[in-house]
C-alpha cells in the first residue's frame, strides 16, 4: 500500500468511494496515525474520527492546508464538481505530492491547473470495490513515477483487481 516515499494519506472526500478505500487500508493493517481524512460532511468525520489520526473541515482552507502539508498522499474522492475549486484552495501545499483522483470524469488536465507541481495518478474504480470486489483502472499521469503507479496498484488491490 505504501512505497519507499508515502507514508501518511489524507483522504480529501470519504463518502462512498473514499470510504470504501480507507476501510481497505485499515482493515490491511496500515496504522491509524497515517491516514487523516477532510471531508465537507461533519457525520462523516464523526464516523472516522476514531480510526485515523485526524479529521478535518474543508471548509477551513487554513486546515485543509495543514492536512495536505502532513500527507505524503492525498486521495481525492471528492465531488468532480469541486475538485478545481477545492484543490485551488492549497495548490501550493500540493507540490511534489502524490495525488491519486478518484473524481469521476476529472481529467488530469483540471488536477494539474489546480495543483501545479504535484504527481498525478488517475484511478477509476468501479462499484465493487465498495464491497472489497471490485476492479481499478490505474493511470500514471504528469509527473506520476513507476513507484507511485505500483503503490497505488497495491492501495486498490485492497479493494480487488486493479491494473
Amino acid at each position: 500500500v505504501r512505497n519507499s516515499r508515502e507514508t501518511n494519506t489524507l483522504f480529501l472526500g470519504a463518502g462512498n468511494m473514499g470510504g470504501a478505500i480507507l476501510r481497505g487500508m485499515l482493515a490491511a493493517g496500515v496504522s491509524a496515525s497515517e491516514i487523516a481524512v477532510a471531508d465537507i460532511s461533519e457525520s462523516i468525520r464523526l464516523s472516522f474520527a476514531a480510526d485515523v489520526a485526524a479529521t478535518y473541515d474543508p471548509s477551513d482552507v487554513t486546515a485543509l492546508g495543514t492536512a495536505v502539508n502532513w500527507a505524503d498522499r492525498v486521495i481525492v474522492a471528492i465531488k468532480p464538481g469541486l475538485v478545481h475549486r477545492v484543490l485551488s484552495s492549497v495548490g501550493p501545499e500540493c507540490t511534489g505530492k502524490l495525488l491519486i483522483s478518484v473524481a469521476a470524469g476529472v481529467p488530469c488536465a483540471t488536477i494539474v491547473a489546480a495543483a501545479p507541481g504535484a504527481r498525478i495518478v488517475r484511478v477509476m474504480p468501479n462499484t465493487g470495490a465498495l464491497v472489497g470486489h471490485g476492479a481499478a483502472g490505474v493511470f500514471g499521469g504528469l509527473g506520476a513515477t513507476p513507484d507511485d503507479i505500483a503503490g497505488s496498484i497495491a492501495m486498490f488491490e485492497l479493494l480487488g483487481v486493479a491494473v
